[in-house]
Formats: C-alpha cells, sequence, structure tokens
C-alpha cells in the first residue's frame, strides 16, 4: 500500500512537472517583420509578422499580434486559453497594397503574452518608387 502510494505521488509531481515547464522557461513575446526593403508605389507587398514565445498553454500564451502601417493598424490577431496560436512560434502573413506615391511607409508589429506581456514592438520600413 505504501509503495502505491509513493509511486502515486511520484506521477503526480511528474505531471505537474511537465503542466508547467513552459512556465519556468517563460519569455516576453518577441515579433520580427519580414518584408521587402522597396516596393513600387502601388503594388501590393507580402508581410510577414514572425512571433518568438517559449511556450504555448491555456495559461501561457500569446494573446494578441498586432500590425501597424503609418500609425493605422491594419492587423489584429486575438487567441484566448481554448483557442491558442498555431505554436509558441508562428508566423502571421498579409498582403498590404503600398499607397500610391513614392516615400516611405512604417511597418510597425507587436506581440503579447498573458503572463509576460511583450518584448517590445519591432519596426520595419518599406522605401516606395
Amino acid at each position: 500500500m505504501r509503495k502505491r502510494s509513493v509511486v502515486i505521488a511520484g506521477m503526480v509531481v511528474v505531471m505537474m512537472g511537465l503542466a508547467f515547464a513552459g512556465v519556468v522557461w517563460a519569455n516576453k513575446a518577441e515579433v520580427r517583420i519580414v518584408a521587402p526593403e522597396t516596393a513600387k508605389a502601388g503594388s501590393e507587398i507580402i508581410i510577414q509578422v514572425k512571433v518568438d514565445h517559449s511556450t504555448n498553454t491555456v495559461f501561457h500564451y500569446v494573446s494578441w499580434v498586432q500590425v501597424q502601417i503609418d500609425g493605422k493598424e491594419v492587423k489584429h490577431w486575438k487567441y484566448r486559453s481554448f483557442d491558442l496560436p498555431p505554436g509558441a512560434d508562428f508566423t502571421r502573413e498579409f498582403k498590404h497594397r503600398v499607397p500610391d506615391k513614392p516615400g516611405q511607409m512604417e511597418i510597425k508589429a507587436e506581440a503579447n503574452c498573458v503572463k509576460d506581456g511583450s518584448a517590445g514592438p519591432a519596426f520595419a520600413i518599406v522605401k516606395i518608387k
């Protein structure tokens, strides 16, 4: 009887350790923007936002990813405990039409972890020709 109790207690400890392993190695949600350096005025470009986080569990996950272009929000993805992102590290991709006149376009992206917050926004500049 005593041996059985010790085995069960050991199994519980292992299961709890596995369940909360991501919490120990947690980090703030980080993003990286992948976009062309230059684009033709009026063209359509593909923008990727690569999100990096240490874990993806119902208790500890990226809760949102937001993208702004020239100060205006153009994309916002929201996640919940039972509607998690596709993984701890994941990529969101979308198309965006570049303004019709030469200049530049500023892209700002940020992600947030429900426990650890954000590592801060990432920025990219696309020169418009």
